[in-house]
């Protein structure tokens, strides 16, 4: 009918390299620990939040945000006792 073939991955790995080959941006480097993931929208720059039995374990989101404010604080009071 249409003439196109549209593959069906099998595994977790095939999907993902259908994935890269019809949208090559979905695929992402965090800004924060440099892991690669799967971007749930465009403008996303880091991995989601990591559970072990409901516990965060890691959130890069959170530790960039926490990083930024404490190097922005330093300034202030940096600027603030000139």
């Amino acid at each position: 009918m249409s003439r196109t073939l549209k593959p069906v991955p099998r595994t977790l790995l095939h999907e993902l390299a259908l994935e890269l080959l019809y949208f090559p941006k979905s695929i992402g480097k965090c800004a924060q620990c440099g892991d690669f993931f799967v971007k749930a929208e465009s403008r996303d720059k880091f991995c989601p939040p990591r559970f072990k039995d409901g516990i965060n374990v890691k959130d890069c989101k959170r530790e960039y945000r926490n990083e930024y404010q404490a190097k922005l604080m330093a300034k202030r009071r940096k600027d603030a006792e000139r």
